[in-house]
């Protein structure tokens, strides 16, 4: 268990890495999350986000469908959802 003083938790913020089960998390500072983050990318990455493009394009379309297909308001709330979270997308 980690106790920390409040001067601890108010002078910035904490990072916590978490343990393997059964063993203990610690806090890290800024430089060895940043080394254990792994920012990277695989053309595999590149391609999956590639074809997330018309995926969501078609998402977008079908969902301006719904209005003139159907009254059922949870298909029309599912609609507006998923055209207003896709659309920046």
């Amino acid at each position: 268990m980690m106790i920390l003083s409040s001067a601890e938790i108010a002078s910035s913020p904490v990072i916590v890495q978490p343990g393997q089960p059964g063993s203990a998390s610690k806090i890290i500072d800024a430089q060895t999350a940043i080394n254990i983050a792994d920012t990277s990318y695989t053309l595999d990455d590149v391609h999956f986000l590639q074809q997330m493009i018309p995926h969501h394009e078609q998402a977008i379309l079908l969902s301006t469908l719904a209005p003139d297909r159907t009254n059922s308001e949870s298909i029309l709330d599912l609609a507006k959802r998923i055209e207003s979270s896709q659309h920046d997308e």
